[in-house]
C-alpha cells in the first residue's frame, strides 16, 4: 500500500527522510492539483488517510480499503469469492482472539 508515486530524483532530493506531513504540505503549496493527483493514485483525504499527522497505520488501512473497493468494482463476483470471504472472516476472528494471548 505504500507505493512511491514520485520519480527517483524527487524521492531522493525533496522527500528523503522527511515525514509525509512536511513534504505533502510543501507539495500542496506548489501544486493546486495535488489532491486530485493523489486521488488518481487511490489516496484520499489527507487528514483521514493519516498523512497530515504521519499516521502510517491509518494511511495503510485507509489506502487498502480504497484499493479493495476499486478492485471489487472491476471484478465480476463468483461463488468462490463468497467462500473465500467466509474463510477470511474466520481467519480474522482467530487473529483477534490470538491478539489477547500473551506468548
Amino acid at each position: 500500500m505504500n507505493i512511491t508515486i514520485v520519480d527517483d530524483f524527487l524521492n531522493k532530493r525533496e522527500i528523503s527522510t522527511k515525514p509525509p506531513s512536511k513534504y505533502v504540505r510543501q507539495f500542496k503549496k506548489e501544486n493546486k492539483f495535488l489532491e486530485e493527483t493523489l486521488a488518481s493514485h487511490l489516496i484520499g483525504d489527507l487528514d483521514k488517510f493519516g498523512i497530515m499527522n504521519d499516521d502510517y497505520e491509518a494511511f495503510f488501512h485507509s489506502r487498502a480499503d480504497l484499493v479493495s473497493q476499486k478492485l471489487k468494482s472491476r471484478i465480476i463476483p463468483a461463488e468462490i469469492d463468497k467462500q473465500m470471504e467466509a474463510v477470511m472472516n474466520e481467519y480474522d476472528e482467530v487473529e483477534e482472539d490470538l491478539s489477547t494471548v500473551d506468548f
